[in-house]
């Protein structure tokens, strides 16, 4: 089981350690400083979702989820506001032994974390077929926004796990070396 979910879930970290490096080079974002940046722009952008399908249910009369999904805004907000926190707490700065210690949070976040991803793959397929499945189709809409909603919650797993870049000084065995001529 433990191979097959590695074997799926590669490409994907592969993809979340390349989108963190092109940040770090191209901004000088600090990887260390990504996660909780990237985890508090998703509760941000799943806050912005749902008070939109909030408003579209009002909208169209369909008040049964309306009041069970301001409880998901609170707590996205929370979310938001304790990565903000953390966020602002870290250090920009990267060299050879930020880049130790988060690579070793990486290794342990993968080892350990690997049923919570596999689980947070799942989600969102799961919860197209559900909601496609039990929804009226004027409603088909929601399933998809489910599913993005599920696909960004599973990406901040991934983030964590993923592999950090080097850092471009500091530790010598840690920057790329010229191949022998």
């Amino acid at each position: 089981m433990r191979a097959a979910l590695s074997f799926i879930e590669q490409p994907i970290l592969f993809a979340a350690s390349r989108a963190m490096s092109f940040v770090y080079r191209k901004f000088g974002i600090s990887p260390v400083r990504q996660v909780p940046g990237w985890e508090m722009t998703v509760a941000l952008i799943e806050m912005t979702v749902v008070t939109g399908v909030i408003a579209m249910l009002y909208r169209s009369g369909e008040r049964t989820l309306v009041y069970i999904l301001p409880i998901m805004i609170i707590s996205m907000a929370g979310e938001a506001f304790l990565n903000h926190r953390k966020f602002k707490r870290l250090s920009n700065a990267y060299d050879a032994r930020v880049y130790r210690k988060a690579l070793t949070d990486a290794e342990s976040n993968r080892v350990e974390g690997i049923f919570l991803r596999g689980l947070s793959l799942a989600l969102p397929l799961m919860g197209l077929v559900m909601f496609s499945a039990t929804l009226p189709p004027a409603y088909l809409w929601i399933s998809w926004i489910v599913t993005l909603y599920f696909g960004l919650y599973a990406s901040k797993f991934y983030v964590r796990a993923c592999e950090p870049p080097r850092p471009d000084e500091g530790d010598f065995f840690a920057m790329p070396q010229a191949g022998r001529a």
